[in-house]
């Protein structure tokens, strides 16, 4: 009778696991239009204000903390399911795995006045603030970034040497309900989002070359978010442990 219950204590934490494996995969599907143009060089030629944008991302929940304290995190992704994505006049802008994400690492590490070597970001890198100055104000943010190469980029705008992809879903309005630490949600709270943009830029390093294409984000969902609480694997683990306390009890 021992071995049958505690195998069924290993069943139930199974169970669990599986539970929590199953939400920690975030999609966000999101359209809008381009709102601005930064062009030195002439390499956006195809692409007007108020073009439409369709796009999408993807991260996991599974990556540890690259940064101390609890208002501001960073996390890095190497390989799928992580994925940034953006569509503009029918050209898809992507991340590639094969990135080289130096510079994205010394820019970040730069603007918040790490020591190097602190952190290591990836092809696809996350943030998530709760309560950080942003701008001109403070905010709660999710942004996620993904880094491209010649091969995930179109012809036209070219990729200039290094480029990426930046999507930033914001709350300005206090009291700032939309995060409140800096752990990557399994379900993001698109609800207290009233901020959201997203960026594509590519630029020669050492020359003054290169382009910005800013877009405004005008709708937004999370697919498949109806998360039951608890989940039904919970339930059944918590079923399953009721039944084997009243046998034992029994």
């Amino acid at each position: 009778m021992r071995t049958r219950v505690r195998c069924l204590y290993f069943l139930l934490a199974a169970l669990v696991g599986v539970s929590s494996a199953a939400a920690s995969t975030v999609t966000i599907n999101y359209s809008g239009v381009v709102d601005n143009l930064i062009d030195n060089g002439g390499f956006l030629a195809g692409i007007s204000m108020g073009d439409p944008v369709t796009g999408t991302l993807t991260f996991t929940t599974t990556p540890s903390d690259q940064l101390p304290g609890p208002q501001l995190g960073l996390y890095a992704y190497w390989g799928a399911p992580a994925h940034v994505e953006v569509t503009v006049n029918g050209q898809t802008f992507a991340n590639d795995f094969a990135a080289n994400t130096a510079w994205l690492t010394s820019l970040i590490s730069g603007y918040l006045g790490l020591p190097p070597g602190m952190i290591n970001t990836g092809p696809v890198t996350a943030m998530v603030g709760d309560n950080i100055f942003f701008y001109s104000g403070f905010t709660d943010a999710l942004a996620v970034v993904g880094v491209g190469t010649p091969s995930s980029w179109g012809a036209a705008p070219p990729f200039l040497g290094i480029g990426g992809i930046a999507v930033v879903f914001a709350d300005f309005l206090p009291p700032l309900t939309m995060f409140v630490n800096d752990d990557l949600p399994e379900v993001v709270p698109l609800e207290n989002v009233n901020w959201a943009h997203g960026y594509i830029l590519s630029a020669l390093p050492g020359a003054p070359y290169g382009y910005i294409l800013g877009f405004q984000i005008t709708s937004f969902e999370q697919p498949g978010t109806q998360i039951p609480e608890p989940g039904t694997f919970v339930l059944m683990a918590g079923g399953l442990a009721g039944l084997l306390y009243w046998r034992r009890r029994r």
